[in-house]
């Protein structure tokens, strides 16, 4: 059997090891609470596997967990939340709350839970009372914009997460959800300023740059440059792999050329030199499919003769 410090090392690092291990029939304790610890850890979304391995480590191991076996317990019942499985969420939250009654954090779960059960009222009573105790509670008023959100209040969640960020205006998490939910409603102009408030806070992201890119180029022909010198700064950012940015960089280059208003002579041959860039490395980005290179090709040879 793999040794218990070395299934706890790579449960940090490599959640496929920890996943092949059990697979192979260790059952241990370390060898479950390793791939558990590697699913937390890694932030990876494996709810059946959290209740197939978790459920397995509570109740073979219940009393040779330790403190662990809460941490595992709250990661179980999240998990039963995701997959719609009452019993073993009802089960879970029930030792939560008899462990740690006055836990703001279990309460904040129970909140979950009534969500998930779409008893609003209640999962809304939990979470003022958790702000009545803390007003700058993030994760409480997280939850209260999910709350709204789920029930198709965006107008109130927009509200809420604006009061949130007045107080926490470091959190990228709070801008990263107030830019889906404007690009929700298709307020541009407001979901543009959020993304660049995410870039503020970590600028050598190319995909932050060029998802900004994606919401100037959907604003319309006016604001096509900007998109363009993002597009062009997610490849600055990341030169090798990156798709996405070439084919909007090609699509901005068409779209100006199309619009004389955008384009003089200067103007045209720097947009020339673009697209030549963008086609020559997504034409060996897809070299190796032939079927799909074929097809980018067709695309990029429209947008040239559009150049011409």
């Amino acid at each position: 059997k793999t040794p218990s410090s070395q299934l706890h090392k790579m449960s940090a690092i490599n959640f496929d090891e920890a996943l092949n291990e059990v697979k192979k029939g260790n059952h241990s304790r370390d060898a479950l609470t390793a791939l558990l610890k590697a699913i937390r850890l890694n932030k990876i979304r494996e709810s059946r596997l959290v209740i197939e391995y978790g459920t397995k480590a509570l109740n073979k191991y219940n009393n040779n967990l330790g403190d662990e076996k809460w941490t595992i317990l709250e990661q179980v019942f999240l998990a039963a939340l995701d997959t719609n499985n009452k019993e073993i969420a009802d089960n879970s939250i029930q030792q939560l709350i008899h462990k740690f009654k006055d836990s703001t954090r279990v309460n904040r779960l129970l909140g979950m839970q009534n969500e998930c059960y779409k008893h609003y009222d209640a999962a809304e009573e939990v979470y003022e009372k958790l702000l009545e105790l803390n007003p700058a509670n993030g994760l409480a008023l997280k939850r209260k914009v999910a709350l709204l959100k789920g029930q198709g209040k965006m107008q109130e969640a927009i509200k809420e997460l604006n009061m949130y960020l007045e107080q926490m205006p470091g959190d990228p998490t709070g801008w990263q959800e107030l830019v889906d939910i404007y690009l929700s409603l298709s307020k541009y102009d407001a979901a543009a300023f959020c993304c660049e408030e995410l870039i503020l806070h970590d600028p050598m992201n190319h995909l932050l740059h060029c998802r900004l890119a994606e919401i100037y180029f959907t604003m319309g022909s006016a604001h096509v440059p900007n998109a363009r010198k993002y597009f062009s700064q997610s490849l600055e950012i990341k030169k090798k792999n990156n798709p996405r940015a070439l084919y909007g960089l090609a699509l901005c280059c068409q779209a100006m050329s199309e619009e004389p208003t955008l384009m003089n002579e200067n103007k045209k041959e720097v947009s020339e030199a673009l697209h030549h860039y963008a086609r020559t490395e997504l034409t060996l980005l897809y070299k190796q499919n032939n079927q799909m290179s074929e097809a980018v090709e067709e695309i990029l040879n429209d947008q040239e003769k559009a150049l011409e």
